[in-house]
């Protein structure tokens, strides 16, 4: 799980990422996306690249039930759709 508050960054959430599942610390190998619990199958992930993003997962995950999913660009989904996000008051964990 990955706590995040207000004020975290793009840095944070990938550094986050990378500490959790012992990846390579170069920022290029780790993939995030997420997808809305409520959006169709069919439709790709959004992409969270930048700190605008991030702040833009913390907004949804205020209303919406998200699931993030963690992928090392080596080839390996290390975190799937289905396994993550719970939001509890101010703490977001995704």
């Amino acid at each position: 799980m990955l706590f995040l508050s207000e004020g975290s960054t793009h840095a944070d959430l990938v550094a986050m990422a990378q500490e959790d599942y012992n990846l390579d610390m170069n920022t290029e190998s780790v993939e995030l996306t997420y997808s809305l619990q409520q959006m169709a199958p069919d439709l790709p992930p959004i992409h969270v690249t930048s700190v605008r993003q991030v702040q833009n997962l913390l907004k949804i995950t205020e209303t919406h039930e998200v699931s993030l999913a963690v992928d090392d660009l080596h080839g390996s989904l290390l975190v799937n759709a289905e396994t993550y996000m719970e939001v509890i008051s101010n703490c977001y964990m995704l």
